[in-house]
Parts: structure tokens; sequence; C-alpha cells
């Protein structure tokens, strides 16, 4: 029994808890959302050696959007005496993630005599719609890829040919640091250059760390002086959008413009929130339905919350697997292939991922679903305001492997 494969007791539940999440949600509209959602999250400090790759090899392709999906709605009912364990389980899941509050916004208020709005902001909890957890609980149940070793095998062959030809093991631009670099980043990014889902997702992480990093210190990356009105995070963004003058239209206003770049930066905040919390190695582990699923319209920083918290309560085993996969990351992200991982990858029993430690993880994961009560109320996993200071440390080695 595997994990990774998501087979036995530990499928199941999931199973049974996405449908049971799907059949469960109040009547509303059938209408879908579609807003942007903004990429909140402290800058980084300095320190990060540069990293030095070079320009991909790899042959473009267009990456597959996300199907739309049609849940059955009903309102959730209240569950019978000879409901079993295991589905249980699923509905106490469920509620759970529908009660936590998963971050605060600030609601204006409004002044009734004039009309207007007023300074004064209130804190608002914000807690996920019926629709947003159906969501996350898609995104928990696609968590890790089905085979490890074979999505490992199928970059592996791209990776050691870039090596080999002194570029980037991931085929991604050679400069990651500085606007020149964003820019180059951006285009390859929007327009989907670069092939390999575990290059793009490093690539998306880079481009936020740049980012953020420049933001921290613009005028040690703009070419121009900061204009009297300019926030530190829109002079980053234009001064991008000054280095590429030939690639937006014409037509298209200077919000659009900035909105195209955020989004993309929006995504490499969530991986890196994603390393952050449950380890770097989930970029390269992590199943392309994952990545698909939070880069819908639909998903927002709240849902992200809610699936860390979530996966930190019902999948301790999984976790504790990932600090063995992070240095196999962050390697290959500084342009590298682990020395020891075409070797292991040849051999009978690949050693980070040995049945023995497949089993107990899902053991694990099995007792953890297994515990959790509506006693219990989850809190969210994700502190905003405990976000370091430095944003380059998740590319630090601090875990040792037993292939690198």
């Amino acid at each position: 029994m595997s994990i990774f494969s998501d087979s036995g007791p530990a499928r199941d539940r999931r199973d049974s808890l996405r449908f049971q999440a799907e059949t469960s949600l109040q009547s509303c509209d059938q209408g879908g959302f579609s807003y942007p959602t903004p990429t909140d999250c402290d800058s980084p400090a300095d320190g990060l050696q540069e990293i030095t790759p070079a320009s991909s090899v790899i042959t473009p392709r267009k990456r597959e959007s996300m199907e739309e999906t049609t849940a059955v709605r009903k309102r959730y009912c209240q569950k019978p005496e000879t409901m079993s364990p295991a589905t249980e389980s699923d509905g106490t899941v469920y509620l759970l993630l529908k009660t936590c509050a998963f971050g605060k916004k600030m609601r204006k208020g409004w002044n009734k005599q004039k009309r207007l709005e007023i300074q004064e902001c209130t804190e608002e909890e914000v807690r996920l719609s019926d629709e947003h957890v159906r969501e996350v609980l898609r995104a928990e149940a696609q968590l890790v890829c089905h085979n490890p070793c074979e999505t490992i095998r199928s970059g592996l062959q791209n990776w050691v040919e870039n090596e080999s030809r002194k570029l980037h093991a991931l085929g991604i631009p050679t400069r990651w640091r500085g606007i020149e670099a964003a820019a180059e980043y951006f285009i390859e990014l929007r327009s989907n250059t670069i092939a390999d889902p575990v290059s793009v997702r490093a690539a998306e992480l880079l481009l936020f760390i740049n980012y953020k990093d420049m933001c921290k210190r613009p005028a040690d990356f703009c070419p121009r002086p900061r204009g009297k009105n300019e926030r530190k995070s829109s002079y980053v963004l234009n001064c991008i959008i000054e280095g590429i003058p030939n690639y937006f239209g014409r037509h298209q206003s200077l919000e659009s413009r900035r909105d195209n770049i955020s989004n993309i930066v929006r995504y490499g905040g969530w991986w890196w929130k994603l390393s952050r919390e449950l380890g770097i190695g989930l970029l390269l582990l992590g199943d392309d339905e994952l990545f698909r699923i939070m880069k819908s319209d639909m998903f927002t920083n709240a849902q992200v919350n809610a699936l860390i918290t979530h996966v930190s309560r019902v999948r301790p085993g999984t976790i504790r697997l990932l600090p063995s996969i992070n240095p196999i990351m962050r390697t290959l992200i500084r342009g590298e292939v682990p020395r020891g991982l075409v070797s292991a990858l040849h051999l009978d029993g690949f050693p980070l991922f040995d049945q023995a430690k497949l089993s107990r993880a899902n053991d694990e994961d099995d007792a953890a679903l297994a515990d959790q009560c509506l006693e219990a109320p989850w809190t969210n996993a994700v502190q905003e305001s405990d976000i370091p200071g430095d944003i380059l440390e998740i590319l630090h080695d601090s875990e040792t492997s037993e292939i690198t």
C-alpha cells in the first residue's frame, strides 16, 4: 500500500470526503467565481548567492487548462446514527474546514450622512464558502503524484541533458535576479515556453522571490528614479513593463499589464507558502492536478491557508517524507542534478520510497484522519505575521537526503 498511489483506507476516506462535500453544498447560484487575489507577503532579506541557470532547451508546449466541474449541491444533513467511522471522519473534516477562519480582511466604514467611505476600517474573519471548501478538498486529494519514481524519471532525461550542455538543469532562464531577469521570466512563463511542470513551478517561485526582494530595495534594481506617487510595488512592476516595451499590446492599459505580471507572481507566492509550511519537495512530487486546481480563477489566499491547515492535520505521514525530498528540489532549482539521483532511480528499491516508509506514512495519515473531531476545532496553521524576514531561506539546505 503506497501513500503516493492513494490506495487503501486513506484513499477511500478522501474519495468519500470529496463526494460528501460535493453532495452536501447548500443551494446557491450556479455561476462561477472570477476575481483577482492579492499577493500579500512580507518582503525578503538579502543574502542568497545568485543562481546562474541558462536558457531553455525543452520543446515548448501549451499546458492543459483545468476542466470546469459542476457540483451537485444539497443541504448538509445531520449524520445518521448508522454512519460508518470513515464517513463520519469525512463529514467532520468538511465541517472543520467550513467553520475555521483562514485569514482576515479589512472592511471600510461608511459615512451615511456624507455618503462617503471613511478611513476607519474593521477587521473581518475570512471563512470559506461551500464552493471554496469543495475546491480545497479536491486539491488535498491530489496532494502528491501517484508514482513518484516515474514522475522524477520522466523529467530526469531533460535535466541531465541540460546540465551536460552547461545549462540550468530545469531549462529555465540564466539570470533570475533583477528587473531584466524578471521580465525574461515573465515572458517565458506567460508564453508557456517552459514545458516541464516542475520547471514552471521553480520559475514561478524564483520570479516571486526576485520580485519581493526588489520591492524591499527597489533603488538597487530599478534603472530609473522612483516617481513621486509610485508605491514600491508599482515602481518595480512599472520598471519590468518598461523593460519589455514591445511585448504588450499598444492599447493594453498599464493596470492590465501590471495585473498580468502580478498574477504569475501570486502563484509563486503560493508555492513559496507551500514550501515553507509543508516542504519545498512538494514542488517536485506534488501532483500536476493539485497545481492546476490552485491556478483556477476561483482559488484564493484563504484557500491556500485552508489547504495547508487541512494537510497539516490529516497528512502528517506524508509531510514526514518530504524533508528527504527537499534537498533534491533545492539542488534542481540551483541548476544541478543531484549526483546520486540517476543511480538511485535505477535501483530495485528507490531508497526514499521504500515500502516500509510508505506504509508507515499511510498508517499515520489514516490515524490522523480518524482522530479529527468537532470538539477540537481547527485553527489556521498559517500565521501571516510569522512570515520570516528572509524570504530566500527556503532555498537554503537545512535537511539531508540519502541520494544527494
